[in-house]
């Protein structure tokens, strides 16, 4: 009798225990799937706004125009997402707001639209859009605590570049007036930038716009630290330098009006890097040597030192530099001053390797009829008798690189262009007027680096490709 009443207990006991054993199973059950679905929302949220963040800010490029693709771009990128697996997301352009630093302020679509330059960051919030996309109802956490019924997910996304396709060196700008007219003899004017003429070639190691210079004045940008600080020597190092010299890019996301870090150093040490545009590359063992894939060649690595299509052959790769040390005069290039020094035709250089000079006001380019007026010299002036005749040398004297696939325009330089004086010093800040685009003629050395004047380019027009920031 006692024997069976023990085992009646023991059956109750174990039935009391699997029936709660069932229970936790089931509540474990249970959340395992309210967790599970609250974590696919969250992906699906998180998904929505890097796509959208990432469309929105690859169309953005100071313009109203550029604010109102990135708009577009980001709706089209929405309509093709999806949540609770299947439901279509419906956007609102309340969720994507603009602005010129990666951590704001942030700017509605209307007011960006409104002053859109310097906005190059696109951040997408999913809390603007309908409730109804971050909503999860759950399906057994509700059980356990009815305040858990639904559950609300977000993401939050911030889109922009990453870094800025101009090479760590920087040079005076010639002139501190945006664009001035220079008076040809003839019926039409030239446009100089910065004090530099379009299509000639001039050593930027060796210009300097200070009356009586004795000798050019050049300089190597920080490529970390950000526009409005000032950096260090360290950051200026060749071990440092030499990556960004041999992409043609700094790490810095913006300038705008802020000063940037500039040293003055000589002799210059970094020739090699900046031709891996010509296919040249250092030793592999070398650690500062580039490397194809990140430093890929130009599609043109033709040396036009030469200037084969000229009628008297170039004295060297650049026009030839004004006397150094003169009172009252910078040093500059013969193809500057006004009057025109007397000089010959070789002292000019390779002229129009990669554009043409530009008429002002029109900008349209001049046609080589007009070389006499814009190059006099003695006894003749230069001509250009091989000349291309539909394009110039760079589009039509080709010679491709072997080994390594060539990227078009890797030879042209963006160089920022610095108000001078700037303040004596090793490491200093300085001003940026403006980014010159200087088309490297011939490859580079310790003591010149030939490039042609080929225009002005926009900050915002050489971002990198933009990335997710966060």
């Amino acid at each position: 009798m006692k024997a069976r009443a023990s085992q009646c207990r023991q059956r109750g006991a174990i039935a009391l225990m699997f029936g709660l054993l069932v229970l936790l199973l089931l509540g474990m059950l249970g959340m395992v799937i309210d967790l599970g679905q609250l974590y696919n929302r969250e992906q699906e949220m998180r998904t929505l706004a890097d796509s959208a963040a990432l469309a929105a800010a690859r169309e953005l490029n100071g313009t109203a125009a550029g604010v109102n693709s990135a708009l577009s771009h980001a709706a089209q990128t929405a309509a093709a997402s999806h949540y609770r697996y299947s439901q279509p997301v419906t956007w609102s352009s309340a969720a994507l707001s603009f602005a010129d630093d990666a951590d704001g302020p942030w700017h509605s679509a209307a007011d960006t639209v409104a002053s859109p330059a310097g906005r190059i960051f696109a951040r997408v919030d999913t809390r603007q859009l309908g409730e109804e996309h971050g909503t999860v109802a759950t399906a057994f956490l509700f059980l356990l605590a009815p305040a858990q019924a639904s559950q609300q997910v977000a993401a939050v996304a911030v889109a922009g570049r990453s870094g800025l396709a101009i090479a760590p060196l920087a040079v005076c700008a010639m002139d501190p007036a945006p664009s001035k007219t220079r008076n040809i003899a003839g019926p039409v004017d030239e446009l100089v930038q910065y004090g530099f003429r379009r299509g000639v070639s001039y050593n930027l190691l060796n210009l300097n716009p200070a009356l009586g210079a004795a000798s050019g004045e050049y300089f190597l940008v920080d490529p970390i630290s950000a526009a409005g600080t000032l950096g260090t020597l360290a950051n200026t190092e060749d071990s440092v330098l030499a990556p960004f010299m041999c992409a043609g890019r700094l790490h810095l996301r913006r300038i705008g009006s802020q000063p940037v870090t500039v040293r003055r150093k000589t002799p210059f040490t970094l020739a090699l890097q900046l031709n891996s545009r010509f296919n040249s590359y250092g030793p592999a063992a070398d650690p500062l040597s580039c490397t194809p894939l990140a430093a890929p060649p130009d599609s043109n690595i033709a040396s036009f030192a030469a200037g084969s299509w000229m009628g008297v052959a170039p004295s060297a790769a650049h026009a030839q530099p004004t006397a150094a040390g003169t009172p009252g005069k910078p040093l500059s290039s013969v193809a500057d001053p006004l009057p025109e020094p007397v000089v010959n035709a070789a002292a000019y250089g390779p002229l129009w390797a990669y554009g043409a000079a530009i008429i002002s006001p029109s900008g349209a380019a001049y046609p080589r009829a007009y070389w006499p007026q814009l190059y006099p010299a003695s006894p003749g002036a230069p001509t250009a008798p091989s000349y291309p005749a539909l394009s110039t040398p760079y589009a039509a004297m080709v010679t491709a690189p072997t080994g390594n696939t060539g990227l078009a325009r890797r030879r042209l330089l963006q160089i920022p262009l610095l108000a001078c004086p700037v303040p004596a010093g090793q490491l200093q800040q300085a001003s940026v007027l403006a980014i010159g685009t200087f088309f490297m003629v011939a490859p580079a050395s310790g003591a010149a680096i030939s490039a042609e004047f080929a225009g002005l380019a926009s900050e915002q027009s050489l971002g990198t490709p933009v990335e997710l920031l966060r």
